[in-house]
């Protein structure tokens, strides 16, 4: 089997532990090497609100691509976009109770 198998069956072991076994309403995920800023977990308590008022929205991310401090970006705005940001994120139970039963073996 390839690598990919084992990070996608631990990822729904984890989440299905998460919020089908301990009924947590907002799971956070963090990669084992990310360095965050101080206020990582106000922030995600702060836009949870937005995955539980727009059922389109299915995570909230800390990661962008282009965070870099000389590229000046307004500190108060959040990007909406379609791709995966990975790294760090957070997403409801709603939603993993959607995906969980179809959640592919692979990428």
């Amino acid at each position: 089997a390839s690598p990919t198998v084992y990070v996608a069956a631990h990822y729904k072991w984890v989440l299905d532990r998460l919020f089908l076994t301990h009924n947590h309403s907002h799971v956070i995920l963090l990669e084992d090497d990310m360095l965050v800023s101080p206020d990582v977990f106000s922030y995600f308590e702060q836009t949870a609100a937005l995955l539980d008022a727009d059922p389109t929205v299915w995570c909230v991310s800390t990661w962008n691509d282009n965070g870099h401090a000389h590229l000046d970006l307004p500190s108060k705005t959040l990007f909406r976009n379609s791709y995966f940001p990975g790294l760090g994120w957070m997403l409801k139970q709603s939603l993993w109770r959607e995906l969980s039963p179809k959640f592919p073996a692979d990428h």
